[in-house]
């Protein structure tokens, strides 16, 4: 059992939205994507899962997956690639962050954002436009990878914190090649109805 812990304390999935083509509303405002990687080593790296080496190779192996992460390179990082990101969806989408009614943002960043963002000098006057404005619901669905974005803004509308005409930010960051990748749009769906 302790060689399946890491599945349970980390989960990725997928996840996607579903958009169509409409009359109503702006549409798409615009939407940025870069790595800032460069020659900086990864902060995670996940090891096998037929990532290196062939899936029946893999299987024999006494561990499947291997999951590394630096936690203390990804705690200095993440805030400059956040940051950045956040700065470039901006001015990609030509909004100015006070305009932005919902940011939705990786899982688990939002309770711990702003003091890393102060401890790094990079607290700039967007996030602070963004006080109270940024979403995440780690707590209520733990660790999703990949699904987290569309996961929290399903969230978001089922518990009536995003409505029709709000401007959503969708801002995300993989710390494996420290990409971000992110998009301003306005939120036309009609309140959930399970609400």
């Amino acid at each position: 059992m302790r060689d399946r812990m890491a599945l349970y304390n980390f989960g990725d999935g997928a996840g996607a939205m579903v958009l169509q083509a409409g009359s109503e509303g702006e549409g798409i405002l615009g939407s940025a994507m870069a790595c800032l990687g460069g020659g900086r080593k990864p902060g995670m790296q996940v090891i096998g899962g037929s990532t290196h080496a062939p899936l029946h190779k893999q299987v024999a192996a006494p561990r499947l997956v291997e999951l590394r992460v630096d936690v203390v390179e990804s705690a200095k990082f993440t805030p400059h690639v956040l940051t950045e990101a956040l700065a470039e969806v901006c001015r990609r989408s030509g909004v100015s962050a006070e305009s932005i009614d919902l940011c939705v943002i990786p899982e688990g960043n939002a309770g711990y954002l702003t003091e890393e963002l102060k401890a790094a000098g990079l607290l700039t006057p967007e996030w602070v436009a963004l006080d109270g404005k940024i979403y995440e619901n780690l707590a209520v669905v733990a660790c999703t990878g990949s699904a987290a974005l569309p996961l929290a803004i399903d969230h978001a509308w089922k518990t009536g914190r995003v409505k029709r005409g709000d401007r959503v930010m969708l801002l995300a960051i993989e710390t494996s090649k420290w990409i971000y990748a992110g998009m301003v749009l306005p939120w036309t769906a009609p309140p959930c109805p399970m609400r």
